[in-house]
């Protein structure tokens, strides 16, 4: 128990980073081979132990409230109704960074992962931007690639350990300033703090 606290302390993580994964948006012959990138990403992401991903159904409600806010409604239709998950996904995709802001911050999310995945002949190439919600802005786009599908996995495990890391260095400043109170506080000693 005192190495669990122990490690927390060191990692500074008295909460863990919340992320928000939009669905990507697929622009290749998937055949069912492609689909569930973000779906792996989320797992990884989890697995990681640094960061709380969002719930993909909450997640999915608001992009489907944001979709269906820029849609003008014909002859009292329902548009709820007439557009299938797929489209509202790619409805999606061609909004602007703002309304994905605006999104990210409903969710509470201290960073929003978006992405498109590509094909290219037998290449597979993922563009993932990271947004950082306070910010209001991206702090990083990271591109993956494989020429096979059995890379695809690989590809997916560095992308998402870029993502922490990203995010981990965004939190550099947060995560010092908690070792140093603590340090003060007499929670941990010099050779723990600077370890």
């Amino acid at each position: 128990m005192l190495s669990i606290s122990f490690q927390s302390i060191i990692s500074g993580n008295e909460r863990k980073v919340k992320i928000v994964i939009f669905p990507f948006q697929y622009d290749c012959n998937t055949n069912g081979l492609f689909p569930g990138i973000d779906d792996v990403m989320r797992s990884e992401l989890i697995r990681s132990e640094y960061c709380e991903v969002i719930d993909q159904v909450r997640t999915y409600e608001f992009i489907q409230e944001a979709v269906l806010f820029n849609i003008i409604k014909i002859e009292n239709a329902d548009m709820k109704n007439m557009l299938t998950k797929a489209n509202i996904v790619d409805l999606f995709a061609k909004v602007n960074l703002k309304i994905l802001i605006r999104v990210a911050e409903k969710t509470n999310a201290d960073f929003a992962i978006k992405g498109t995945i590509n094909q290219f002949g037998d290449i597979l190439r993922a563009n993932i931007e990271v947004v950082q919600v306070k910010a209001k802005e991206t702090i990083s786009v990271l591109v993956g690639e494989c020429e096979s599908t059995e890379k695809i996995p690989e590809m997916t495990e560095q992308l998402t350990q870029q993502i922490v890391n990203v995010c981990k260095g965004e939190n550099v400043q947060k995560e010092i300033d908690y070792i140093q109170c603590n340090y003060q506080q007499g929670n941990i000693t010099y050779e723990e703090a600077t370890e």
